[in-house]
């Protein structure tokens, strides 16, 4: 009988009759798991170490000081989603709207600068706008059970279109003034690691919450599945929104089509590091690391002169390799695990 228990961690709960007939599992053991999880960050530390010598080979100020200014302002905004994109993959859900979104705040707070509003007042209106799409999306999900990737997939086409509208069809809009503190949030480190670190402790909390004593979140009530579901929309949601406002400070302009890419690379991080595609191994901090060796690939790419069409198309098919690697890596160690459990039975 196939292995049906729950992959979230949010959503163990205890074995019924029929599971217990299911072949042993390594996400039962705690030492497995955090073996495989090391060894897949491990796997990733390795890619980022090829890429840093492959970018030596095409240029000698590969890691110059502009470059790794370059990189910083890159890897910081994508830490900020990569965190909750993890945790809400973690529990089964998926935002595809953290583009769209970056775009709406982008366009609201740009929009807020260049009719006199002060920096703080164009800030709290853009994370009004981000934060109650998070709302949305997170109550959908949790109370009314609605698919996640349908629900974000059709408001990402709505919020896209706010956002076009807001700009009146202009590509962008120009503040014509200085942004004040927004400049300052595209190169702080601080909102990235307040993002990693509340992902790490929800996913404390809920492996707590959600023990193997308790229900599954689906079956708990509201107000747990509020928190455990919900809110990590809610922090992705306002990441893009920080995100949008930080590329106005940088811009001095908004757009309705404001980092289309930067939610490809959230998603796949997320996904090949965070979730891994539901093998029981992703973490937060595979997520992050995932993340800079995505930011590292397109910067490596880029100063090659890869055209880029060429570049996106290497990113997916990378991300593809990844995902059958993390298969094989699940493979092995549940042969391994399963080999371990056969030899501690006592025979009868």
């Amino acid at each position: 009988m196939p292995d049906s228990r729950p992959i979230s961690p949010v959503m163990v709960s205890p074995l019924r009759s029929s599971e217990r007939l299911a072949p042993p599992h390594f996400s039962e053991s705690f030492g497995y798991r955090m073996i495989a999880t090391f060894i897949w960050v491990l796997l990733l530390g390795c890619a980022a170490l090829g890429l840093w010598w492959y970018g030596k080979g095409v240029t000698e100020h590969f890691l110059g000081p502009q470059s790794l200014e370059t990189l910083w302002h890159r890897i910081i905004p994508i830490a900020l989603l990569v965190g909750p994109m993890a945790v809400i993959m973690l529990g089964g859900g998926l935002d595809l709207s953290v583009g769209a979104v970056v775009a709406l705040a982008s366009v609201v707070s740009a929009t807020a600068l260049s009719e006199g509003q002060s920096p703080e007042e164009a800030f709290f209106l853009a994370m009004i706008f981000a934060g109650g799409v998070g709302l949305l999306h997170g109550l959908l999900v949790s109370v009314a059970a609605i698919n996640p990737i349908v629900l974000t997939l059709v408001t990402t086409v709505l919020i896209q279109g706010l956002a076009t509208s807001i700009a009146g069809d202009q590509p962008h809009i120009l503040i014509g003034r200085d942004p004040g503190f927004l400049e300052s949030l595209y190169h702080s480190p601080l909102l990235p690691g307040v993002s990693v670190g509340i992902s790490l402790l929800l996913i404390q909390l809920a492996q707590i919450g959600g023990g193997s004593g308790g229900l599954p979140v689906t079956r708990q009530p509201w107000y747990r599945r509020t928190f455990f579901i919900a809110l990590p929309y809610i922090l992705s949601s306002l990441g893009a929104g920080v995100i949008g406002c930080s590329l106005v400070g940088q811009m001095r302009a908004g757009s309705p089509l404001a980092a289309p890419q930067m939610a490809f690379m959230v998603v796949f991080a997320a996904l090949i590091g965070g979730n891994c595609s539901g093998r029981r191994f992703g973490s937060v901090i595979g997520a992050v690391a995932a993340a800079v060796v995505f930011v590292v690939l397109e910067n490596t790419m880029l100063m090659d002169a890869v055209a880029t069409d060429l570049i996106t198309f290497i990113m997916a098919a990378a991300a593809g390799g990844s995902l059958l690697l993390s298969q094989l890596l699940y493979w092995i160690i549940n042969l391994i695990y399963r080999k371990s459990r056969v030899k501690t039975q006592p025979t009868v």
